[in-house]
């Protein structure tokens, strides 16, 4: 199997309504699912820019990011004001078939900033010449693991597995030893997460650019779903000859 690496998932900030000029009632409506500590940082940017232009205010409507999408597009179709969304990567292309989605560099002199970003992140929101979301985190999932569990197995805690295979096995050995989950697979809000990287983990696409088709039925992409797939049935297979 591959090497475990840190992959990459990008969140974007998606323009969905033209821009208007700055009046004293000007309200920017912004869709995000920031929560906790990181809706206390998200805020504090927003303050921040309302300080800098006295005459904007910004409304942040919070979503889960499992629903954001279904809620924005509600929004749009009861012509309720949607004039930015934070939306999962994966799902701009969607947004770009469905919603009116209006170009952030199409006032050239007042997308400068877009300079600031790497060009294969802004491609996430490109279409064509048109560049209509712009990345605002980058995820790099990883593997953790417990040195204690390691140590009660009788497992290396310094050795930690460098493939799926050594995970796998590392796994099989902790629960035997020890009876506690040998590994969890990341599930996360949006469900298809962590099968997500695996795929694409294993040297395999996962949907075509423009987001219509599953590529996934690869040899590299079979193998990383069969790598959860039997030891869970094994698994199975062992509990109902007990």
């Amino acid at each position: 199997m591959s090497r475990i690496v840190k992959l990459a998932t990008i969140c974007a900030v998606l323009l969905l309504a033209a821009g208007v000029p700055a009046t004293a009632d000007t309200v920017i409506t912004f869709y995000h699912y920031q929560a906790g500590s990181s809706y206390q940082a998200f805020r504090k940017i927003l303050n921040g820019f309302e300080a800098e232009h006295p005459g904007i205010k910004v409304k942040d409507v919070f979503s889960q990011s499992e629903q954001i999408t279904t809620d924005v597009q509600t929004a749009l179709a009861a012509r309720r004001p949607v004039d930015l969304a934070t939306v999962i990567g994966k799902n701009v292309v969607y947004f770009l078939k469905n919603t009116p989605a209006v170009a952030i560099n199409e006032n050239s002199a007042k997308a400068g900033f877009l300079d600031n970003c790497l060009e294969n992140f802004l491609d996430i929101g490109r279409a064509g010449e048109k560049i209509f979301a712009a990345p605002h985190a980058y995820g790099t999932p990883l593997i953790y693991y417990n040195k204690d569990l390691f140590r009660k197995a009788g497992l290396d805690p310094e050795r930690p597995p460098r493939s799926w295979d050594e995970v796998i096995a590392a796994a099989k050995t902790i629960q035997e030893k020890t009876g506690a989950k040998g590994v969890s697979h990341l599930l996360a809000s949006m469900k298809d997460y962590g099968t997500m990287l695996m795929v694409m983990n294993a040297g395999s696409p996962y949907l075509s650019g423009d987001g219509s088709c599953a590529l996934f039925d690869t040899r590299e992409g079979i193998a990383a779903l069969q790598l959860w797939q039997e030891p869970r049935r094994q698994a199975q297979g062992d509990a109902g000859r007990q």
